[in-house]
């Protein structure tokens, strides 16, 4: 089985998660080789949904959902790939969290990878993490140096529930000429 630095670096050409950000030892780290059943990709489509591909082939008897506000950036290899579904809505909005809901109730993994914006970040988080399994993981990528502290500042009110990863790429990303951002996982309790 491929780890995720060699399935993003595989479908490159459909996501930036390791080409541009270098994620992918963040998640072979956080994941290892933890069974995930069912996976939420928010922001999935704009680069082609090589996210959704990776899952998919990371995790071939999971459930892979991608969340976005159209799949017309959707590459025919991930629409023809058998456990890849689309639900077709805006992340920050209710309504598209109960439409996941009639898909699946609960995710294994949850990774926000739309607006890379502190607010935005936060919204999404508490409109989506009400649906992470116990012992789950909810990914949040490309979390600008700059807004980190904030971010996580805000999110500390969920310490109870949840254990906070901080996931630093910047050296990586430095060395290439790349923004140098961070990124965060939330790893909820139980399971």
């Amino acid at each position: 089985m491929s780890n995720f630095t060699e399935l993003f670096a595989k479908y490159g050409k459909f996501t930036d998660k390791e080409r541009l950000h270098h994620n992918g030892y963040l998640y072979d780290r956080w994941l290892g080789n933890q069974a995930v059943r069912s996976v939420l990709e928010l922001g999935a489509t704009n680069m082609g949904g090589g996210g959704l591909l990776s899952f998919a082939e990371k995790y071939p008897g999971a459930c892979v959902l991608g969340v976005d506000r159209t799949d017309r950036n959707l590459c025919e290899q991930a629409k023809s790939t058998p456990n890849i579904k689309m639900v077709i809505g805006d992340v920050y909005n209710a309504e598209t969290v109960q439409k996941v809901t009639n898909v699946s109730a609960s995710f294994d993994l949850i990774v926000e990878d739309c607006i890379h914006k502190k607010n935005h970040q936060f919204v999404a988080f508490e409109l989506w993490s009400p649906l992470l399994s116990p012992g789950g993981l909810y990914i949040i990528e490309d979390v600008f140096e700059h807004e980190a502290l904030d971010l996580l500042s805000r999110l500390s009110i969920y310490n109870k529930e949840w254990q906070i990863l901080f996931g630093d790429t910047r050296h990586l990303q430095m060395r290439y000429g790349q923004i140098p951002d961070i990124m965060l996982g939330l790893q909820r309790y139980g399971g």
